[in-house]
């Protein structure tokens, strides 16, 4: 499935606190609105895949579903 959790627009690591309750910011959208790892888009690009199984386990640890 094509979510933000392996889109290599999303990036979790820039949304600051946001990314602890598992959101980030897509380089396709407004700076100010924080996604979720399940948001899907036609803006979707493919991220490599050892950076989606790092996302997965993040996801993991906070307790939230890898988006996959």
């Amino acid at each position: 499935m094509n979510t933000c959790t392996t889109c290599v627009k999303w990036s979790p690591k820039n949304a600051g606190p946001m990314a602890h309750h598992g959101y980030g910011l897509c380089a396709t959208h407004r700076p100010w609105e924080y996604l979720p790892p399940h948001h899907t888009c036609e803006n979707h690009q493919p991220a490599k895949e050892d950076v989606v199984q790092g996302r997965i386990q993040w996801l993991k640890k906070l307790g939230i579903g890898g988006g996959k």
